[in-house]
């Protein structure tokens, strides 16, 4: 299993590239192994504000429909059109083209990644395995 390791993780399976306040993220490949085929993605708007721990983005799959959070309060900027037309890109191409949505991050947290549960790729592989 590919496992970046110039990524962030979250429990939820997000993986999260940062750049400055800019983030990129999408889901993981191991979500998928876990959460079987993706049917439906509801990508969430340019221009709206997630609060921390606000629902990113719904994912419906083979085996139930998941909320996952957004760990830090932030703005999309961007998403992939991509993955309205052709779910399947989530999964094929998870750290590429499957990517779900660009965020600038609006404010620091005074909570540690600890705190927000968010982990380097070795901290993360050992969750998962």
């Amino acid at each position: 299993m590919m496992l970046p390791k110039d990524l962030k993780y979250t429990v939820e399976h997000l993986w999260i590239r940062t750049k400055g306040n800019l983030i990129k993220v999408g889901l993981t490949e191991f979500f998928h192994k876990k959460r079987g085929d993706s049917l439906f993605i509801e990508l969430p708007a340019v221009n709206e504000k997630i609060s921390s721990s606000g629902i990113l983005t719904t994912v419906e799959t083979i085996n139930g429909v998941f909320h996952i959070h957004l760990p830090y309060y932030g703005e999309v900027l961007d998403i992939t059109g991509d993955l309205e037309h052709s779910p399947e890109l989530i999964e094929q191409d998870p750290y590429d083209r499957g990517w779900i949505a660009k965020v600038e991050i609006i404010e620091a947290e005074t909570e540690t990644e600890a705190e927000l549960q968010v982990f380097d790729s070795a901290t993360y592989e050992k969750l998962i395995l």
